[in-house]
């Protein structure tokens, strides 16, 4: 039995379950890393991605950004 709520976030991802964009402020965590730019960044259980677009929005060209889900 599949629990796909037939959500889709702003970013337009279907996801298999529910989006933390709903509840988690993806840019106050991203601010409280202070991270510099240049970082390798793991969104690990991404679901739709939403973190790891705003982390390509805050961090620099040089940064490697990896999106990992098991869907």
């Amino acid at each position: 039995m599949s629990n796909n709520t037939g959500l889709v976030p702003s970013n337009g991802h279907r996801i298999q379950g529910r989006s933390s964009e709903s509840f988690i402020d993806a840019r106050e965590v991203l601010s409280k890393l202070e991270l510099e730019g240049d970082e390798v960044f793991l969104d690990a259980g991404c679901g739709d991605g939403h973190v790891s677009f705003l982390a390509r929005e805050v961090m620099d060209s040089d940064a490697v950004i990896y999106a990992l889900d098991n869907y």
